[in-house]
C-alpha cells in the first residue's frame, strides 16, 4: 500500500547534491513518517534508481530537488506537475501517474495536430495537469522499444516530445486497418511485456456486440430485431415483416455505408450516401434490390435491422447518445447523455453527415408525454450501463468508456442501436471548459496506473 500522495507543483534542479540525492519538504517527510536521511528507490515508468531521500525545511511544499542527471535518469520533466507515492514497506518512491494516448497518425506542421480529436485531448491535457498526471499524444508508429516521439502540451502549445512510453494508454487509434496492422500488433505486445495496461482494447463490430447483447435476458427486449444479410431469403424474411429497413455494414463509422429500404405498394426505394449527398433509387422487386446490393455485401458483411417508427416532429431521425466511463473503482457511471437531430431528408443522425446535437432531456420532452421523460431517461441510463457490463463482461482486454446509441419509438419504447468503442469527440468546442467525462476517464486510467486515492 502506498501511504501517502505528495504532489509536486515544481520539479527543482540541484546539481550541488550528490546525484543519487533527492531532497523532499521536512512537511511531506513528517506525513511519510521517515526520516531525515534514508536509502530508498525511486521509480518512473520502468526506469528505477537507488536514491539517498533527505529532507529539508526549507524547501516549500510541493516541490522536491534533485540532481540534474537523476531526473534525466529518471525523465522526471523540471516543467511537468506530477504526484509521487512513498510504498513504506518496500521504500520505494514512485512518480506519475503518467497517461498516454495513442493515435493512428499525429501532425506535426497541423493547427490540428490530432485531427477532430484535438479539442478533446487539449482538454484532456489541461485537466492533467491539474490532477498532477504528465499527459502525452502519441502515434504508435513513433514508438521505438520502450520510448515514444509523442507530443506534450507546454505552454498552451503542442510540442514534440522523446518520453518513456506512459504508465497507462488509452487507445484512440481510430482506423480498423491500423489497429490490426503488423505494427500496431507489435506496438500492444511491448506494453504486454511491459505490463503498461492500456484500455479499450479494440475495435468490435455491429454484429459482435449484437450477439453478445443478445444473450442477457434484461436486454434483448430493446435490440431491434437483427440478421447477418447473407443472401437473398435474409432479405425477404425481414422484409415480409417489415415495411422499412435499415441495411447497415459490420464496420461502418459515423453513418458511413448505412442503405434505408423502404416499401411502398410493391416499389422498394433505396436511399444511400452518394458523393453529392444521399441518393434515391427504385426497385420493383426484391430480387431486384438484392442484385444491387449483392456487390456490396460480397465486398464487406452487413446487418440488416427494421426500421423504427418514431415521432415525426422533426422530419429527420433522431437518437441519443449515453457516453459511460468506468469511475477510479472500474465501477461504469453514466456521465452524460445527448440527443442527435439528423438533417433533414437524410437517414442517419451523425454529427459527421451534417447532424446537430441537443440536450437529451429536452428532446424528450418533445418527442414522448412529459409524465413519461423521467422514467424513460432512467431507462436509457439504465440499459446504456448493461450494455457496457455485459461487453465489458464478455470480451477480453480492458473497456474503459463506451457510447450507447438509442432511439426512442413512437410508442416511448428506448431500442439500443449500437454501441461505440471509440465515441466521437468532434462535438467538443475549442472553448470548452472542463468535462465531467474528461474527469472521470482520467481518474480511472490514474486508478489503472496504481495511483488511485
Amino acid at each position: 500500500m502506498f501511504s501517502f500522495t505528495y504532489n509536486i507543483d515544481s520539479i527543482k534542479l540541484n546539481d550541488k547534491l550528490p546525484f543519487n540525492q533527492i531532497v523532499f519538504p521536512e512537511e511531506t517527510a513528517r506525513l511519510w513518517k521517515i526520516n531525515s536521511s534514508i536509502p530508498g528507490k525511486a521509480t518512473y515508468h520502468f526506469l528505477s534508481k537507488e536514491i539517498e531521500v533527505s529532507t529539508s525545511a526549507e524547501l516549500s511544499p510541493g516541490t522536491v530537488q534533485l540532481h540534474s542527471r537523476l531526473a534525466s535518469e529518471l525523465s522526471l520533466s523540471p516543467g511537468e506537475k506530477i504526484r509521487c507515492l512513498y510504498r513504506k514497506k518496500e521504500n520505494v518512491f514512485q512518480f506519475g501517474p503518467s497517461l498516454g494516448v495513442v493515435l493512428g497518425d499525429c501532425s506535426e506542421v497541423n493547427e490540428m495536430p490530432f485531427g477532430d480529436l484535438t479539442h478533446y485531448l487539449t482538454e484532456m491535457a489541461k485537466t492533467c495537469e491539474r490532477l498532477y498526471c504528465p499527459f502525452t499524444v502519441f502515434s504508435y508508429k513513433e514508438t521505438s522499444g520502450s520510448y515514444t516521439e509523442g507530443f506534450k502540451y507546454i505552454e498552451g502549445k503542442w510540442e514534440k516530445s522523446l518520453t518513456p512510453l506512459p504508465q497507462v494508454i488509452y487507445n484512440r487509434i481510430g482506423r480498423r486497418d491500423q489497429e490490426k496492422s503488423v505494427q500496431c500488433k507489435h506496438f500492444f505486445q511491448r506494453l504486454t511485456e511491459l505490463n503498461i495496461p492500456y484500455f479499450n482494447e479494440r475495435f468490435l463490430h455491429k454484429w459482435e456486440v449484437y450477439n453478445y447483447l443478445l444473450n442477457e435476458p434484461v436486454l434483448s427486449p430493446y435490440l431491434p430485431e437483427t440478421k447477418h444479410l447473407k443472401s437473398l431469403a435474409d432479405l425477404e424474411q425481414m422484409a415480409e415483416k417489415h415495411s422499412g429497413l435499415y441495411i447497415k455494414p459490420f464496420t461502418g463509422r459515423e453513418g458511413s455505408g448505412i442503405i434505408k429500404v423502404s416499401a411502398d405498394n410493391g416499389i422498394y426505394f433505396i436511399t444511400y450516401p452518394a458523393d453529392e449527398g444521399w441518393q434515391t433509387k427504385k426497385v420493383s422487386s426484391l430480387k431486384q434490390l438484392y442484385s444491387m446490393l449483392k456487390g456490396r455485401i460480397m465486398r464487406r458483411p452487413y446487418i440488416i435491422q427494421p426500421m423504427i417508427s418514431v415521432n415525426e416532429k422533426y422530419k429527420a431521425p433522431v437518437d441519443f447518445r449515453v457516453l459511460c466511463i468506468k469511475d477510479s473503482y472500474s465501477i461504469w457511471k453514466a456521465c452524460s447523455a445527448v440527443a442527435r437531430v439528423g438533417q433533414k431528408n437524410t437517414i442517419v443522425s451523425n454529427l459527421a453527415k451534417g447532424g446537430s446535437q441537443k440536450q437529451a432531456l429536452s428532446i424528450l420532452e418533445e418527442i414522448i408525454p412529459s409524465a413519461d421523460v423521467p422514467h424513460t431517461e432512467r431507462l436509457m441510463h439504465e440499459l446504456s450501463l448493461l450494455c457496457a457490463y455485459v461487453l465489458d463482461r464478455e470480451t477480453e482486454g480492458i473497456y474503459g468508456e463506451l457510447g450507447i446509441d438509442l432511439m426512442i419509438d413512437n410508442e416511448g419504447h428506448p431500442w439500443i442501436l449500437e454501441v461505440n468503442i471509440k465515441p466521437s469527440k468532434s462535438e467538443l468546442p475549442e472553448a470548452a471548459v472542463s468535462l465531467p467525462s474528461v474527469n472521470l476517464i482520467i481518474l480511472y486510467a490514474v486508478s489503472l496506473a496504481g495511483f488511485a486515492d
